[in-house]
């Protein structure tokens, strides 16, 4: 049914104040639900037990899918910075070894080169100690974020189950993430 018929359909039935749960099986059904789009909660309440244990297998594999994208997100984040860093450490190793080379042909003196060297390694040392200390805030981060998501799960199964008990229809904002 294309959406211009739909939405002739919709406007008639409001227009003659006509309940959704009378109007003709041709109305379009979500696709998540299988029940009918402009069917509010408070008409639905002739829901049989087959179409609650559908709707909640459906809510909880949305739930599940949501974190299970989320968390792949969040590895994908996690590859990309440890790659970034391994950029870093090879262009930063680059780099020192044409400045110790011209060092190395300018001073001859062995004191100055361990001196060289070894603020060399307090360098690297710090340049590895700042990449740990970006994917442990990265994966702070990421924690806090499905932690939110897990307490948002948590609300939304609530209201949903709240929805079921009462043989309605969840309403649309039960369905959809605030924190993705």
């Amino acid at each position: 049914m294309n959406f211009e018929r739909f939405s002739a359909l919709f406007l008639i039935l409001v227009i003659q104040n006509v309940s959704p749960a009378r109007a003709d099986e041709s109305t379009p059904t979500l696709p998540s639900t299988g029940l009918s789009s402009s069917a509010p909660a408070s008409t639905a309440s002739s829901l049989s037990e087959t179409e609650l244990k559908q709707m909640g297998f459906r809510f909880k594999q949305a739930l599940k899918g949501e974190r299970v994208a989320l968390v792949h997100r969040q590895r994908k984040e996690a590859e990309s910075l440890k790659a970034a860093h391994r950029t870093q450490e090879r262009e930063w190793k680059a780099s020192e070894k044409v400045a110790r080379k011209a060092f190395f042909e300018s001073e001859a003196d062995g004191k100055k080169r361990r001196e060289w060297m070894q603020d060399r390694q307090r360098r690297f040392t710090e340049l590895k100690a700042s990449f740990k200390a970006a994917r442990a805030q990265q994966e702070q981060e990421h924690q806090q974020i499905l932690e939110k998501l897990e307490a948002d799960h948590l609300s939304r199964q609530k209201r949903f189950d709240e929805s079921l008990v009462r043989k309605e229809v969840p309403s649309e904002s039960v369905w959809s993430s605030s924190i993705l």
